[in-house]
């Protein structure tokens, strides 16, 4: 005899084997139901793996765009120092006027570089010799070494052993107030 159990499709026939025609349409149609359920379950799956595959491989082509890109900036504002130093070195004495010509096209060069500067290092017994030399330069008249008070103002730069001061800098009008000031008393630039 057949009894009919819940309301479930599948359990028209509580003897297993014997489901009847009403059953047998029903399994029928649920197996192939539940099949293409599991074949759409995998290709969502696949899906999801191979765009999360194709993400994690675009991240890495950025990531590898940018670090090539960091380093080429890097290495092109590296030149640029190198090429001041060797500027220096190779003369006896650097005018303003001079560094502004040797300076002016790496600055426009170089988008993200705001300013470049020659930070010699002054012992205290050349201090007063340096600035002097630095004044008689038309374009830097008024020069001292400097350094910020607890206030923040500009001042004279106290007595200590050595100062590395802004001795030359380019862009010079945007940047005057830098001139002069000492760079070892900032300690966040020391």
């Amino acid at each position: 005899r057949r009894a009919a159990v819940g309301r479930h499709p599948l359990l028209v026939d509580d003897e297993i084997g014997d489901l009847g025609p009403v059953g047998g349409r029903r399994l029928k149609l649920l197996l192939p139901s539940l099949l293409l359920l599991v074949l759409t379950e995998v290709s969502v799956s696949n899906a999801w793996q191979f765009e999360d595959q194709q993400i994690k491989a675009d991240i890495q082509a950025l990531a590898a765009e940018a670090n090539y890109a960091l380093l080429n900036n890097i290495d092109r504002h590296g030149e640029a120092i190198d090429s001041i130093r060797r500027f220096v070195l190779s003369s006896n004495k650097v005018t303003a006027d001079e560094f502004q010509s040797f300076t002016h096209d790496v600055v426009d060069r170089l988008p993200g570089l705001h300013a470049l500067s020659w930070n010699p290092l002054i012992l205290d017994g050349q201090r007063a010799n340096f600035e002097v030399e630095q004044r008689l330069d038309p374009s830097l008249q008024g020069f001292e070494i400097t350094e910020r008070s607890d206030e923040g103002n500009l001042i004279a730069a106290r007595t200590r052993e050595r100062y590395v001061p802004v001795g030359l800098i380019e862009p010079l009008e945007e940047n005057r107030r830098a001139l002069g000031f000492d760079i070892l008393s900032n300690p966040i630039r020391a």
